[in-house]
């Protein structure tokens, strides 16, 4: 609904042309004042400069009501004011634009939700009149990363520098449970300025808390924003309590190494043992990637109940994964996981931060394999390490080697096929059995469906096998057989098969 609220000639008639007139101006700086929101939250200094050579693009205000008061010059939008403008939306209980002072002013429930997919909440907004300056009142935000950012008040100048009093940032979620508890960690600080030009977010006199407890004070603290892919410097601090450990706490350092590569570097305190140092390196390469972390500390040497014993022993642990392409139809690559004794990785909490899958066994792994037409081989080792405090080292299986050819021909005339599988396994264990195994699977199949839907198969198979047996070790092996040496079997299988999908 459009109104106005403008003063009326005395007589209570108007001049129609001066009607018109105060319509087209009416109409003129509701445009302005649907455009104008915008400008502040949207375009940089570069893309500003460069306005008079771009088309302003359209812009769709709605609105329960519109106003225009010329004697003091001022036009507003009240009750669910929406105004768009390609990606963008603002959204306000009121909006206004001061002709005389050319200051526009959004109140209420502000949103605005940027093309970014940030979205930004506040009480208040005011903004100048070339729009690169403004102030904002008791806003949040809810970036486009997830993280969380609010302050007390804001005020934008230049048109790319925008600084928040009274602020608190976090990348952490609220809990679902209790939203009102303190996130794992966030920032407090007097003072934070975001530079859009230079793409970083400086706070001063910042306070680092973890659970809600302050454990940082650090006069001046710099992090890239958003829209830096990448950037050397210190990365979350990670904080945990244990009861055999006591408090650990890491402020990993990131780093930069080239276009291709990085290392962060984790210094771990523990409060009832000796630090810990980690790090792990990554890298991409012409022909695939690779990652390798490790730890390592000096550790007090301790008793089945915790308790510290006489001397120091070297704990620690290796972790990495590879993937190469040697040409078009053969890879490589490797799985290492390895540590020092078994309860070093859930000791120091290890097992989340370097992705270690299963908490019982660590498997290292080393392979090639190869596609080429309608066959695949594969070359794979494998050794273990068991975690448990009933796994016996001299017990675990190492595979040296494990060999897979798979062949499927091509269909002939009537859709028959030939197959051929086989695969080769040795398994070596220092005290346990060693087992070799060869088996090999061919044979013809041809597949037929009828009109009403059944389908029909036939195929005919020549399984051979054999095996040997060594080492049969101690009665403690699971895995012992009940005799050694070698066996073997042939077994030719004839198979008809009938379904009704």
């Amino acid at each position: 609904m459009l109104g106005g609220s403008g003063k009326q000639p005395k007589g209570g008639r108007e001049d129609t042309g001066r009607a018109a007139a105060r319509r087209r101006s009416l109409r003129a700086r509701l445009m302005l004042a649907g455009i104008l929101p915008f400008l502040l939250f949207a375009e940089p200094a570069a893309a500003q400069n460069d306005r008079r050579q771009t088309p302003q693009l359209p812009v769709l205000m709605t609105a329960d009501e519109v106003t225009y008061d010329e004697d003091l010059g001022i036009a507003t939008a009240t009750g669910n004011v929406e105004i768009s403008q390609n990606d963008r939306v603002l959204r306000a209980d009121t909006v206004s634009f001061n002709q005389r002072s050319n200051m526009v002013t959004a109140s209420g429930n502000v949103s605005l939700l940027e093309p970014t997919g940030d979205v930004i909440f506040a009480d208040y907004v005011e903004l100048s009149q070339d729009f690169r300056d403004g102030t904002i009142q008791n806003f949040r935000a809810l970036l486009a990363d997830q993280s969380r950012l609010a302050a007390v008040s804001g005020r934008r100048s230049g048109g790319n520098l925008t600084a928040a009093r009274k602020a608190v940032y976090s990348p952490c979620e609220l809990c679902a449970k209790d939203p009102t508890r303190p996130p794992i960690w966030q920032i407090k600080a007097a003072r934070v300025t975001h530079d859009q030009a230079e793409k970083e977010i400086v706070y001063n006199d910042a306070w680092i808390e973890l659970a809600g407890v302050p454990v940082l004070y650090t006069p001046y603290l710099s992090h890239p924003d958003g829209t830096v892919p990448r950037s050397s410097g210190l990365l979350a601090p990670v904080y945990t309590q244990s009861n055999r450990i006591g408090t650990l706490i890491s402020v990993p350092y990131y780093q930069i190494l080239g276009p291709s590569s990085d290392i962060t570097f984790e210094p771990i305190y523990v409060s009832q043992d000796n630090p810990v140092a980690a790090a792990e390196y990554r890298e991409r390469t012409a022909k695939g990637q690779f990652q390798l972390s490790g730890s390592l500390t000096s550790a007090d040497r301790r008793n089945n109940d915790n308790n510290r014993t006489s001397g120091t022993q070297t704990r620690g642990h290796i972790k990495g994964a590879g993937r190469f392409d040697v040409d078009d139809d053969w890879r490589w690559g490797f799985d290492v996981a390895r540590s020092t004794d078994d309860n070093y990785i859930a000791r120091y909490k290890l097992q989340q931060r370097y992705g270690f899958l299963d908490s019982n066994t660590l498997t290292s792994r080393l392979y090639s394999e190869g596609f080429r037409d309608r066959s695949y081989a594969a070359v794979n080792s494998y050794a273990f390490q068991g975690l448990r405090p009933s796994d016996k080292p001299g017990l675990a299986p190492a595979v040296l080697p494990m060999l897979d050819y798979n062949y499927v021909g091509e269909p002939g005339r009537y859709g028959g096929y030939y197959s051929f599988d086989a695969n080769a396994l040795s398994i070596y264990r220092s005290e346990g059995t060693r087992t070799q195994r060869v088996v090999s699977r061919g044979g013809w199949t041809i597949p037929y469906t009828a009109d009403s839907g059944e389908i029909y198969s036939f195929s005919t198979t020549l399984l051979g096998e054999g095996y040997s047996v060594s080492n049969l070790g101690s009665l403690d092996d699971p895995n012992r057989p009940s005799r050694d040496g070698r066996s073997g079997r042939v077994f030719p299988q004839l198979n008809l098969g009938w379904r009704y999908p």
